[in-house]
């Protein structure tokens, strides 16, 4: 009796990687390529022991319809960043990493607390789950890969049923994120992709970005809407089908010099990185 043999899966890009892709190809390479992984950033670190916190206490409303405790959300939240740093490591730019790792530890656990706190008081109330940290295969039939969505969660409002069942992402950090930004991005255009696949075409009823802000004056909430139209997923496509080209014939440019991200702060491969100079490489080892 001959053996069943699967064919292998199809490989695919998700919408992180599309924008580690895009900020530089040479990351991407090292990243995902030749596994190269690096310890999470601060920022990272942060908003995904957040995002855990919300996703625990989501997943369980989608049956009971109510909220965990305040205390249980930021107790996971603690929790996963206490995690995360044993298992990961932490990534410290020169500016952080001479101010100590103990200290900026400290600071970055009070934030993440501060900010699921804010989550559980003015988020969590909102919405009534439908999915959580949902996995959609949009096939791409004459493509080597598909794309992987991954929705944070499909929920309804709950002060306003009326609007339907949308999209929800979150974002932490320490600015506002202007609106612009998300009207823009690829991310959440594959989201909305994601969802039509899923639902037969029909579009989500809202997209929607919490952002959890820990300012000076205290932890804010901003809530941005946006929509998606034809033009903008034409131009996402593009992209997507610039980047499987791109993978496929082994090309991973590197971001431009002196780009925001091309520097130790933002990029963990900076010090070892072939496209970056020695001067500036050295520069950046003297401030630590």
């Amino acid at each position: 009796m001959s053996e069943i043999v699967e064919p292998p899966k199809k490989k695919y890009i998700s919408p992180s990687q599309l924008g580690t892709f895009e900020n530089c190809g040479e990351a991407y390479r090292r990243r995902y390529i030749e596994k190269e992984i690096i310890p999470p950033g601060v920022a990272a670190l942060r908003g995904g022991s957040v995002h855990k916190g919300a996703e625990m206490n989501f997943l369980q409303k989608i049956e009971s319809k109510i909220d965990l405790p305040r205390k249980d959300i930021i107790d996971k939240a603690a929790a996963e960043f206490d995690g995360r740093m044993k298992l990961e490591g932490l990534f410290l730019d020169p500016e952080a990493a001479a101010r100590g790792k103990d200290i900026v530890v400290g600071e970055e656990k009070d934030i993440t607390v501060r900010l699921a706190g804010l989550f559980a008081d003015e988020v969590a109330p909102v919405y009534q789950p439908i999915t959580v940290e949902e996995k959609i295969r949009i096939e791409l039939p004459d493509s080597p890969r598909d794309i992987l969505g991954i929705l944070d969660m499909t929920a309804q409002i709950i002060v306003d049923p009326a609007r339907g069942t949308g999209v929800v992402d979150y974002k932490t950090g320490k600015k506002t994120k202007p609106q612009s930004d998300f009207d823009k991005s690829s991310q959440i255009s594959l989201y909305d992709l994601a969802y039509r696949a899923k639902n037969g075409g029909k579009a989500p009823d809202f997209l929607q970005v919490e952002q959890l802000i820990d300012l000076k004056k205290g932890p804010k909430r901003v809530t941005n809407v946006t929509t998606r139209s034809l033009p903008d997923f034409k131009a996402t496509v593009a992209r997507v089908n610039s980047m499987i080209e791109g993978l496929e014939k082994g090309a991973f440019m590197p971001t431009a010099p002196g780009s925001w991200n091309c520097s130790a702060r933002w990029c963990g491969y900076f010090s070892t990185c072939r496209f970056v100079n020695s001067e500036r490489k050295a520069a950046a080892e003297a401030q630590e």
